[in-house]
């Protein structure tokens, strides 16, 4: 075991045995330091571990915002990986790139700034507007509005005239993200940023705006309704709701301090039933990365491994 705050608990594969697995069995193993609070560095490195042994791997959180800032750990340790469940963020990530296109090329009646700000709510999944969103919109925040302007004259400038430097465009549009304000929603810009190059590639080809524009929308229409592709990537971020039908050679589930699951009290009984959903996922292996003070309805599973 690891000191705290966080501890790693490995195991060979789930258990309790779903009934298309063989018998598995639990065993716990020391695990070396974490130097962070939040357990990112150790499911990074877990992660890089099981992809050495060409295995896919599945992780799991308990909510949509500690997915989304999993995944922008990963995507900053250099992990590449998906999203499942944020076909949202992915959709609008295209359709706010279109929109930085279509200005760059100086069409007429493009919402920028609402294209930005759907997409930073679709990364938080947020009920109602988020303070990023707002400012952009309302032009309150005078760093981002001198960060969102200086992006503005270099789209212009890339996309002017007759002779657009479309690969210049291409770089500063799939490089805004560093450049909107937000901390959430990476890795679906960067998922979509290929999407946004190739479709430009018909704009050097002599084609208009319009056919860019028809193929991202197509694009974000495809990714609304659904990647029939059994796994895009081998490495896939996750909630714990969306675990059911997708296993994995190695999967990691990433608890937190403080998570709340509802106003049941123990046995658990509906919640037992996630967990076993949860912790039958992998084909080979298990790992566990914990705080020192988890939700009570792991408690069992964690002391029987320590």
């Amino acid at each position: 075991m690891c000191c705290p705050p966080r501890r790693k608990l490995p195991a060979s594969a789930a258990s309790p045995t779903p009934p298309s697995a063989r018998p598995h069995s639990w065993a716990a193993s020391p695990s070396p330091g974490i130097t962070d609070d939040t357990g990112y560095a150790q499911v990074t490195e877990l992660a890089r571990a099981a992809r050495q042994k060409k295995h896919t791997v599945s992780i799991f959180t308990h909510t949509n915002i500690a997915t989304t800032s999993l995944s922008d750990a990963l995507t900053a340790g250099g992990v590449i990986h998906e999203q499942v469940g944020f076909p949202e963020a992915h959709a609008e990530a295209l359709s706010a790139q279109l929109a930085l296109v279509q200005f760059a090329l100086g069409q007429k009646g493009v919402q920028v700034r609402r294209a930005l700000a759907v997409f930073v709510t679709a990364c938080l999944r947020s009920r109602g507007l988020s303070d990023l969103a707002r400012q952009m919109l309302d032009q309150s925040n005078p760093a981002l509005e001198r960060a969102l302007q200086a992006l503005a004259q270099d789209l212009r400038s890339a996309g002017s005239g007759s002779n657009a430097d479309i690969d210049r465009l291409a770089d500063i549009v799939t490089g805004a993200y560093a450049r909107i304000g937000t901390f959430r929603g990476q890795e679906s810009w960067i998922q979509a940023a290929p999407t946004t190059r190739l479709a430009l590639r018909l704009f050097k080809q002599d084609q208009s705006i319009t056919a860019v524009a028809e193929e991202l929308h197509r694009a974000r229409d495809e990714t609304l309704v659904g990647d029939t592709r059994p796994r895009p990537r081998p490495v896939q971020v996750m909630n714990l709701h969306q675990t059911k039908g997708r296993e994995a050679d190695t999967t990691i589930l990433l608890l937190a301090d403080g998570e709340w699951y509802g106003n049941e009290s123990e046995p658990f009984p509906n919640n037992s039933r996630l967990l076993y959903v949860v912790m039958t996922r992998a084909r080979h292996q298990t790992h566990l990365v914990v705080p020192a003070n988890s939700h009570p309805l792991w408690a069992p599973l964690i002391a029987a491994l320590e």
